[in-house]
């Protein structure tokens, strides 16, 4: 090898290297832990017939660290002196049609309470990534600085509420069943009128995180990534 043809050699290696890098940089999309929902709707299809289903979410641990540990946590069940803080039999409480629903009351169950694992309530971490598709896992609260344990899932893209909500999960599975609980009709505050419980849930580390495509960041059905969980 002459030594232009060296000096090539190293720098395109050097030049791929660093584009890696900075791809790794740039993505706000890594899912670094993945987390279950199995969910009923109970009476589906009339009395007796439940629909039981999973939700799989990518969660960004990179992007939102103190948002997606407290999620993990309390998807795993956190247990702080007398207390349990725990996902698992906690109903889904509110739904909006083409908009969201919502769950994660882990006190009160119905929409009015919630905790999360650093006391109350937990500040927000920056407003990265947008409410762009459905799909999308963000922080419910009740003003700046008020995240606790209630949490949405888009049922479709509403950019409004960039800068207001920390979003820190992107549905990997479940895009089906996400729908048909969304479709679930409801009272005049939002309550569905069937029951969806949580039935059981758990979350774990992803061995080896993943940066989502730029397509996948804005999917709305079931994604050809490895599932662990």
């Amino acid at each position: 090898m002459t030594t232009l043809e060296k000096y090539i050699f190293f720098v395109v290696v050097g030049f791929l290297c660093l584009c890696n890098v900075q791809a790794e940089i740039e993505c706000n999309y890594t899912v670094t832990t993945q987390a279950w929902f199995d969910i009923v709707i109970k009476d589906y299809d009339g009395p007796g017939e439940d629909l039981h289903d999973r939700l799989v979410v990518g969660l960004f641990g990179k992007t939102a660290p103190i948002t997606v540990l407290n999620f993990a946590k309390i998807t795993n069940g956190y247990k702080h002196r007398s207390t349990t803080l725990h996902y698992k039999n906690t109903k889904i409480h509110r739904i909006v049609v083409d908009f969201l629903i919502q769950m994660g009351d882990v006190t009160r169950g119905d929409g009015t309470g919630g905790k999360s694992i650093y006391g109350d309530t937990f500040d927000d971490e920056e407003f990265i990534l947008s409410h762009n598709s459905t799909g999308i896992v963000s922080m419910a609260n009740h003003g700046k600085n008020t995240n606790g344990s209630q949490f949405f899932i888009l049922l479709q893209q509403t950019k409004w509420l960039d800068g207001k909500h920390v979003v820190f999960g992107k549905l990997l599975k479940g895009y089906d069943f996400l729908r048909k609980i969304g479709a679930i009709d409801t009272d005049e505050i939002n309550q569905p009128k069937k029951k969806v419980k949580i039935l059981d849930c758990g979350a774990e580390d992803v061995p080896n995180p993943f940066c989502l495509s730029e397509s996948q960041s804005v999917a709305n059905a079931d994604m050809d990534v490895e599932i662990i969980v």
